[in-house]
């Protein structure tokens, strides 16, 4: 009996998977002419059609038969499912995983909405790996995530307001004065929805912010999965994680990174990046 680890494309695991040992469930990206599955477009291909794309493209959840058929195989093999999705407040994808677990008509099937989303739910992905690896039952590691979501931080400095404004999220007179003031947002997910945490003016000051964001929320637990992340900015999410160790030396050695794709890259635009860990429990 195996267990078998299923998470979806928010997660922007699609390149690390094959390492962790997990599955990875595609969601849609759309484009006025056309539809791509996550992660069939490179990064670079994605964010030149999102600068050119008007109107931003739209996001579609995997169905329910795209879950199903990863069931029904550990059905007939006598295999465990834990399946981590992006949150539900921002995507019908857990929806999609219940449903296609109904159809399945089979109990070994754990779904676990991670509440986040991109590296937050990759950092979630990531601790049931090592719950795995670790000799959890998939029983016990639905008990012990679920548990442990509630420790998770995500927080983003956007480079640009454009797309904030695109997509509904900002008033134009909001993002030309934003832009004039080199203001750049401070994003953060709580209880699984998007969420403002502040703003800076400039790269350093956000930089700044978002560890004093971490320090007033008792800090970092560096024993658990980091996750730095970007919008198609690798230089400057390098940037990013070495000012975070200037402030910080403990941050300075550990994290993955990931490329942030279509699913949360639509909303953020290029240049974003950001910090997903578990704070220390109190």
């Amino acid at each position: 009996m195996a267990i078998e680890i299923l998470t979806d494309s928010a997660s922007d695991l699609n390149a690390l998977s094959g390492n962790l040992g997990v599955s990875v469930v595609p969601l849609q990206i759309i484009f006025p002419e056309h539809s791509y599955f996550d992660g069939e477009l490179s990064r670079d291909e994605f964010y030149e059609k999102l600068a050119k794309a008007n109107p931003l493209p739209s996001t579609s959840q995997p169905s329910p038969a795209d879950f199903l058929k990863h069931f029904t195989r550990a059905k007939e093999n006598g295999d465990d499912v834990v399946v981590i999705t992006i949150s539900e407040s921002l995507s019908g994808t857990y929806q999609s995983a219940r449903a296609a677990k109904e159809l399945a008509e089979y109990d070994r099937i754990y779904l676990i909405d991670s509440q986040m989303a991109t590296m937050g739910e990759a950092a979630l992905v990531e601790y049931a790996v090592k719950l795995r690896s670790e000799g959890s039952t998939a029983q016990e590691m639905e008990k012990i995530l679920l548990a442990a979501r509630g420790r998770l931080r995500l927080y983003a400095l956007v480079d640009t307001l454009t797309y904030l404004h695109r997509g509904g999220r900002l008033s134009k007179s909001v993002t030309v004065v934003g832009s004039l003031l080199n203001v750049k947002p401070i994003l953060s997910v709580e209880k699984g929805v998007l969420v403002s945490a502040g703003k800076a003016r400039g790269f350093a000051r956000g930089v700044q912010a978002i560890l004093e964001l971490i320090e007033k929320g008792g800090g970092a637990d560096l024993d658990m999965p980091v996750y730095f992340a970007h919008t198609n900015a690798r230089e400057l999410c390098e940037a990013f994680m070495g000012k975070l160790a200037e402030l910080d030396p403990a941050f300075g050695c550990c994290g993955r990174v990931v490329d942030i794709g279509g699913v949360v890259g639509t909303h953020v635009g290029p240049g974003t990046v950001g910090v997903a860990y578990f704070a220390k429990e109190s």
